[in-house]
């Protein structure tokens, strides 16, 4: 059993980008939790509601003097920073899923807006990739102490949406969200939907 934490926890969402979290970030925002933001990166067509980022935690590698401000909050984190996040603290990761190729679509979805985006790698390139970089961020999420962690299904949001609510209410001992946070889902932000079918969802 995990000991009793004197500090509040830090609620970190993470995952791939276009995998959800800023839409997480606004379901919290709606159940009354703190949220950490500088509002530097405003909305725009492929994030309408906003970002909901911390231009800080983009440092968090070489400088996470952030974090000693972010108990009690939630703050939005890239999966491939959460191996620099200081062990003194507890975090209560969200970690969201996504079908890959739906992140992929999206994200080129973006570039399509953005003159002077590099195209970079291949789509097919892309899965093997982000495939790879999801497995070593649930191994690691399941190997540090410091880290409690549980997935969200990006679909599941928008399908089995109140179980699913339900369950990240559960886990971070949110009573009487699920309202409000099933508010702030908009079905029509879903844009990118793939034909392949999802991973199924680790434990």
């Amino acid at each position: 059993m995990r000991a009793v934490q004197a500090e509040a926890p830090i609620i970190v969402v993470s995952g791939l980008p276009r995998s959800g979290t800023s839409l997480m970030m606004q379901m919290l925002e709606a159940a009354g939790v703190p949220i950490l933001d500088d509002g530097q990166r405003e909305e725009d067509d492929s994030n309408p509601n906003g970002y909901y980022e911390l231009e800080a935690v983009k440092a968090t590698a070489h400088d996470a003097a952030w974090v000693e401000e972010a108990p009690g909050h939630a703050v939005k984190v890239i999966h491939a920073l959460l191996p620099h996040l200081p062990a003194h603290h507890h975090y209560q990761v969200l970690l969201m899923q996504r079908d890959v190729h739906e992140v992929i679509a999206s994200q080129n979805r973006m570039l399509e807006n953005d003159a002077s985006s590099d195209p970079g790698m291949s789509d097919a390139r892309l899965v093997e990739v982000f495939n790879q970089q999801m497995e070593e961020t649930t191994r690691l999420l399941g190997a540090e102490n410091h880290f409690e962690w549980t997935t969200v299904r990006h679909a599941d949001l928008f399908g089995n949406d109140e179980l699913s609510i339900r369950r990240i209410c559960r886990f971070l001992g949110l009573p009487g969200s699920v309202k409000k946070m099933r508010a702030r889902i908009d079905p029509s932000l879903y844009r990118a939907r793939a034909t392949a079918p999802e991973a199924p969802r680790k434990a």
